[in-house]
Formats: C-alpha cells, sequence, structure tokens
C-alpha cells in the first residue's frame, strides 16, 4: 500500500506489519518492524534474539525471530503479489457491483493511493443487521468475521476515554470472505444472501 508515491510502512519512527496467513503477503505466522532508524534497528534486533549477542547480555528480550520455513513460504508468494492484488481488486469489483445500492459503506481507493485489497469489509447501517447477515452466510457454511471489533478504547487492558466513531464503526464492521480462489459465482451468491436482510 502507498501513498503520494510513498510506502506506507516507510512512514514514521516505526511500522510494523502482520504476516499472519490471513494477511495478502504471509508467512504463515511471524510479522516485521520497519525502520530506517540505525539504532532502533539495533534495539529491535535484540529484543528479537533473547537480548543477547553469543554469550553477550545487552538488553531484554525474547525468541521472536520466524523460522526458515517461514521465510522460504513468503518467498514462494512474493512473486505472485501483484497477480493476487489484480485478481482481488475484481472480486472487490464485483462485491462493488452486486451490493450498489444497499444502505453500507464499502471501502474505496482514495486518489494517489495504491491499494491492496487485503481485506473487504463493509459499515452496515446497524449491529442488528449485521448479526443477521452473519448467520445467514453461516447457514451456508460462508464465513466472515468482525476483524474491527470490539473498538479497542473498549478493552478492559485500555479502557479510558470514550471514542464515539470507532465504537459505532466497530458494531458495523463486517469483513467479507476475499481470498485469490473466490469465484464470480460465490461472489453473487454471498451478495444475493446479504441482499435478503434488507
Amino acid at each position: 500500500a502507498a501513498l503520494n508515491g510513498k510506502q506506507v510502512l516507510s512512514f514514521g519512527d516505526i511500522a510494523t506489519c502482520s504476516f499472519h496467513a490471513t494477511k495478502l503477503f504471509h508467512t504463515i505466522e511471524g510479522g516485521a518492524i520497519i525502520t530506517n532508524d540505525d539504532e532502533l534497528a539495533k534495539k529491535m534486533m535484540l529484543y528479537r534474539q533473547f537480548g543477547h549477542i553469543g554469550d553477550a547480555h545487552f538488553s531484554i528480550g525474547i525468541n521472536g525471530k520466524n523460522s526458515e520455513f517461514h521465510a522460504a513460504m513468503g518467498l514462494c508468494l512474493l512473486p505472485m503479489m501483484k497477480e493476487f492484488m489484480a485478481k482481488r481488486k475484481t472480486i472487490a469489483g464485483l462485491y462493488d457491483s452486486f451490493l450498489e445500492g444497499l444502505p453500507m459503506q464499502r471501502p474505496v481507493a482514495i486518489s494517489k493511493t495504491v491499494y491492496n485489497y487485503s481485506y473487504h469489509p463493509v459499515i452496515l447501517d446497524s449491529e442488528e443487521r449485521l448479526h443477521r447477515i452473519v448467520a445467514l452466510l453461516k447457514e451456508q457454511d460462508i464465513v466472515t468475521r468482525r476483524y474491527f471489533y470490539p473498538s479497542l478504547n473498549n478493552l478492559p487492558q485500555f479502557k479510558g476515554e470514550d471514542c464515539p466513531v470507532s465504537e459505532s464503526i466497530s458494531l458495523r464492521a463486517l469483513a467479507l470472505p476475499m481470498y485469490y480462489e473466490l469465484e464470480e459465482t460465490t461472489v453473487k451468491k454471498i451478495c444475493d444472501l446479504i441482499k435478503t436482510c434488507f
């Protein structure tokens, strides 16, 4: 993903990304921390390998390294990323076409962005409708997820300030199925089922 020709992961002092199997690019598990600050990079390297180099301990740390198998999986997928993104863009277009006119918000790639079509979340008009759609799709063995639920400020560890926009959207956001092998007939079936809930 990019904005104004600049990769999203290049913004700020540190950027993080997940390589979990549900992501567009993945290594089955793991992730990455990206920085262009040499001192931060050195600290990160220490944190991910127990805080030590050889027998010398420099800081606290964990065993946060990925295995060679995970790296191999990522290297196998890397050459196909453009193809994956193009197919997902086609699928997103099908969703937009089949769901046109329904009272829901769908992803829109804003000007001067490169959008990767990793997910296809929709924001419905009510949580009640979301539950009806999830239940109906589940009856047909179609799995959807509430990836953006709950609003992070409502987690017990972070309870604090009210965030009314985030809280509202988190109750109504649903990620529709999005994967490379998803066929047009299946997208249409999903959309036809969703339409019956309006």
